[in-house]
């Protein structure tokens, strides 16, 4: 368009500028004959005239010029500042409410923190193992897990009980299979056995799980600590359903080794538990 040599006058009244038609645009911006208002026209001044009058009007017509005319700048002047000022103020209100949105969700999520809960638990558990650096920075994110004694407890309570449990399920669905598999008159001697001395561990090591967890529900002070029994002067001062709960979950893991052998990952999870508990303690 910049190249085309044909010309073309200019739209303005006045003006016999003749030019090419790309510079047509640009000729238009700056034309004194182009027909502009007063600067006071918001203010009711009327006048509507030439660009190169404009210089005039202001000096010897306008209703505006002198003192009143600095009244409208200066008021001008301010409401641009005013505007400014207030362009700043819906920032910083806005930087605010997303700080405040930000906390916010980090209350929810401190609030959020269960633990009794195995989901919550485990978050800790990887956070702990895996990020450490990043569980001392946002600490307080956790804080309703790992600042008060009985969440403590909670937390090692389900973290330790958590993989017995699971054994617990993994052995009996495993006996479950072999009953429902089960055909008799195909069956050797031999495997008869085998058989019923898997079925036999896997429903022992069931009722283990359920007396395992059934300690827990029973003994009623809390997570800080176990009720202390004194049967007469056979066991003074004990607390018997805190050693019950650890013989079933010693002997769930005993079985389910002779049951389905050794599981690696049982060990990375206990190790898992001790570096958590440890490192929520004293960090």
């Amino acid at each position: 368009m910049s190249d085309c040599t044909d010309t073309v006058p200019c739209p303005f009244a006045g003006c016999n500028t003749e030019l090419p038609m790309g510079r047509l645009k640009s000729h238009e911006a700056t034309c004194p004959h182009m027909r502009v208002r007063c600067r006071y026209a918001d203010w009711g001044c009327h006048w509507v005239g030439r660009k190169l009058d404009l210089p005039g009007h202001d000096e010897r017509e306008c209703d505006f010029r002198g003192g009143l005319g600095h009244l409208v700048e200066r008021f001008r002047q301010g409401d641009a500042r005013a505007g400014q000022i207030l362009q700043q103020h819906h920032m910083q209100i806005g930087a605010t409410s997303q700080m405040l949105s930000m906390h916010s969700r980090q209350l929810m999520m401190m609030r959020g923190r269960n633990a009794g809960n195995l989901v919550d638990v485990a978050g800790l558990a990887m956070e702990v193992s895996l990020f450490p650096g990043r569980f001392s920075a946002m600490r307080e994110i956790w804080s309703g897990m790992v600042n008060q004694l009985e969440a403590r407890c909670m937390v090692c309570n389900g973290m330790l009980v958590a993989p017995s449990l699971l054994l617990v399920l993994r052995v009996a669905s495993r006996g479950f299979q072999l009953i429902s598999g089960l055909r008799i008159e195909t069956l050797s001697e031999n495997e008869a056995y085998f058989v019923a001395d898997a079925v036999l561990l896997s429903l022992i090591v069931a009722m283990l799980g359920v007396l395992c967890v059934a300690c827990f529900f029973i003994d009623v002070k809390g997570s800080t600590g176990w009720t202390i029994y004194n049967i007469r002067n056979f066991i003074p001062g004990q607390p018997i359903l805190r050693d019950l709960a650890a013989v079933c979950v010693a002997m769930i893991h005993f079985s389910a080794i002779e049951f389905t052998g050794i599981h690696p990952g049982i060990l990375l999870w206990q190790f898992v538990t001790l570096v958590t508990v440890g490192y929520t303690a004293f960090v």
